[in-house]
């Protein structure tokens, strides 16, 4: 299953008021605190981490030589944290509608979250958020892009799920770069992810680095990520043609109650884990994934050729008028 695992981050010295020193000092901070690659893989035992570390550089090669990504800069250094992620990130619905709450900022445009490097201040926003009456999701980001404004640093969230897990988040990262689009969020989140899954699959696959265990686990989890990917795409219209009816606002929370519920229930017996859902995470979950039609008839077009495949995205870039 693709989890929350990338996050693009604003670029904080455009940024106004309190926001941007809290972001500058997070920003500082882990530019200040970075190790280089190569001595941090060195000063770390033999074992997973040093070795996910020394894969670090096959990986980029391979994206820019295999996938047409830019090379750039970023991921030679390494930053340590205890913390759950590097970034939390705060998403937002209204209750009656599935509809993203946006933020705006200098050159990124509208983007459907605001992160911040602080868990405190993501809590504090989702506090105001929900007493203004939203629906609110908030999620640990292991890793993010700035864009190039600065270098972006592999850091040890990264590290923690695994060989197939670190190819994947690297490569989003590095679509980013590839392609950005102003003021389209969820078509550069979901292009990213896509990017990013097919690009470990195969840098996996090419560098022989399967092992029968890792390939039973990856296809387990496809397995289930298809599975949960189905059950919330069933619900989403119900939720659509709930919001369209007309009803009081009890009425309207009390239905929506009782659907959650329902959606709750059935994620739990897929998964055996409790979640919680409202629109923000409807919205969040469908934003990383679910494939968007128009990527994946592109990637079929091109039978899986690079060059072809960014050439056709381009094209609909200017097709929709994004350019």
């Amino acid at each position: 299953m693709r989890g929350e695992r990338a996050f693009l981050i604003c670029l904080p010295l455009l940024l106004g008021g309190c926001y941007l020193g809290d972001q500058a000092r997070g920003q500082l901070h882990m530019r200040l605190n970075q190790t280089p690659l190569v001595e941090a893989a060195a000063n770390l035992p033999v074992g997973t981490e040093r070795d996910l570390l020394l894969q670090v550089p096959k990986i980029k090669a391979f994206g820019v030589q295999r996938l047409g990504l830019k090379k750039t800069n970023n991921f030679e250094g390494y930053y340590q944290t205890d913390q759950k992620g590097v970034t939390f990130v705060v998403t937002a619905a209204p209750k009656n509608r599935l509809e993203s709450y946006q933020w705006w900022f200098p050159v990124i445009g509208s983007v459907p979250y605001k992160g911040f490097f602080n868990p405190l201040d993501a809590q504090a926003l989702q506090n105001e958020l929900e007493q203004a009456g939203l629906d609110v999701w908030i999620f640990a980001a292991p890793a993010y892009s700035t864009l190039g404004w600065f270098k972006d640093p592999v850091t040890s969230p990264m590290l923690r799920s695994g060989l197939f897990d670190l190819a994947d988040t690297l490569l989003h990262e590095m679509a980013h770069e590839r392609l950005y689009i102003k003021g389209q969020g969820d078509f550069n989140e979901q292009l990213a992810s896509f990017v990013g899954q097919k690009g470990a699959i195969a840098f996996m696959t090419e560098a022989g680095l399967w092992t029968p265990s890792e390939k039973a686990a990856w296809a387990e989890r496809q397995r289930l990520g298809k599975a949960v990917r189905t059950l919330v795409e069933a619900y989403l219209p119900r939720f659509e043609a709930l919001y369209k009816t007309p009803q009081s606002e009890a009425l309207l929370a009390k239905a929506r109650e009782v659907l959650f519920a329902q959606l709750e229930n059935e994620w739990l017996g897929l998964t055996g884990q409790k979640t919680h859902f409202n629109n923000a995470r409807l919205l969040q979950f469908q934003r990383y994934q679910e494939e968007d039609p128009r990527i994946l008839a592109l990637w079929n077009q091109t039978q899986g050729d690079w060059p072809r495949f960014w050439s056709q995205v381009e094209t609909l870039v200017k097709t929709e008028g994004w350019d």
